[in-house]
């Protein structure tokens, strides 16, 4: 990526400061998590660096912040703490703040999918929203609670409803296990079109 303008580098240095802040006064981050991986997360939320894979987020960011800033270790090398940097970049499945549902939801507002058939706007981020779903999870098989998910794609849960019977009319989406109370699960549906993307 090419050099980023001065105000970027601002916007994006304050992003850095809060995640170490975070990362310092939590001991919830030190537990589970490194410094490298909290500042990444963070910074994976600012717009020059959400489309970006790891390698090239680390391009952006090392423009920013001396490699020595973000090495927990004395023996730990500016190779490391750039591949630490790239991978964790890459491994961020949401943004702080984030579920899995308002992570899709996000992402299903950028990138909303064509269904074969005519349908509604919404209708066609249900469909994006399955698909990240799907990708985050690593899993074709998806479950997709009305109530949940309408809050998430701001709609009623009827409406919902009627989204997964249209991506079942549509070929998109099959029945594969059907609501249980007794077994306490949700209606499960194999996602039968192209989930690939970004995570």
């Amino acid at each position: 990526m090419d050099k980023i303008t001065s105000r970027t580098k601002s916007a994006l240095r304050e992003v850095m400061e809060r995640a170490v802040d975070d990362y310092e006064q939590s001991d919830d981050y030190q537990k589970w998590s490194s410094l490298v991986f909290v500042v990444a997360r963070q910074m994976r939320g600012h717009p020059v660096l959400s489309k970006c894979d790891g390698w090239t987020a680390w391009s952006v960011v090392q423009q920013i912040v001396d490699w020595e800033d973000l090495a927990e270790d004395e023996c730990v090398t500016e190779e490391d703490v750039a591949v630490a940097y790239a991978s964790a970049h890459d491994a961020v499945k949401f943004l702080p703040g984030e579920t899995l549902l308002s992570a899709a939801a996000r992402e299903a507002e950028q990138q909303p999918l064509t269904p074969p058939q005519p349908r509604s706007k919404g209708y066609k981020k249900f469909l994006a929203m399955v698909a990240a779903c799907a990708r985050k999870m690593q899993s074709a098989q998806i479950a997709i609670p009305i109530e949940a998910w309408g809050e998430a794609l701001h709609v009623r849960p009827a409406t919902v409803s009627s989204y997964r019977k249209w991506a079942v009319e549509d070929g998109l989406l099959v029945l594969t296990h059907e609501y249980s109370l007794a077994a306490r699960r949700a209606n499960i549906y194999d996602v039968k079109f192209h989930i690939k993307g970004k995570t």
